[in-house]
């Protein structure tokens, strides 16, 4: 069953309550969107380490490279394997973290994603960023193409344990 919150507190009420048993948790979701703020939430309150993929880029991103080819897998790789054996789990946040943790030889035992929800009440538009998982991207930026088909592969909002929707309000539409 998928749970949706709107609050970060929810997210962790949850965890505590219906998750407990998670030691391995991602969370996944478009740059931008606070998965390093509840990244940081979850480990403060659950005592596990906190790992931001983005801190193992390694190399520029190309086009037609996938995320996980710009990490240093093996850095990545020790990071989560000292966590579990320090603290016997870790939260690691980032984007396509489903592919990324798979190259690992891992299952997360919580999908976490955050879809953000870009509100421009001027223009009375809203858009979500779970429509790249149905929807072809138009933006001809590297990241968000590479974004867009892990989206249509992964499918990270609807196999997610937890969505949590993040209302970012008076934002430009991407």
């Amino acid at each position: 069953m998928q749970h949706t919150s709107y609050d970060f507190d929810e997210v962790i009420y949850l965890i505590k309550s219906q998750y407990k048993w998670c030691k391995t948790i991602t969370i996944d979701g478009m740059n931008g969107c606070r998965k390093s703020t509840l990244a940081r939430k979850i480990c403060g309150s659950l005592s596990l380490d906190w790992i931001e993929v983005d801190s193992y880029v390694s190399k520029q991103l190309c086009n037609g490279d996938k995320y996980y080819e710009i990490l240093n897998l093996n850095r990545l790789r020790d990071s989560v394997l000292k966590a579990k054996k320090l603290n016997g789990g870790f939260v690691l946040d980032g984007v396509c973290t489903l592919e990324t943790i798979a190259q690992l030889r891992m299952t997360p035992d919580l999908t976490i994603y955050i879809d953000r929800c870009d509100i421009a009440t001027i223009r009375n538009e809203i858009k979500y960023c779970s429509h790249l998982e149905t929807e072809p991207t138009d933006n001809p930026h590297i990241l968000h193409m590479l974004i867009s088909k892990y989206h249509k592969q992964y499918h990270p909002k609807t196999t997610a344990n937890i969505v949590y929707i993040w209302e970012n309000r008076d934002c430009e539409i991407y």
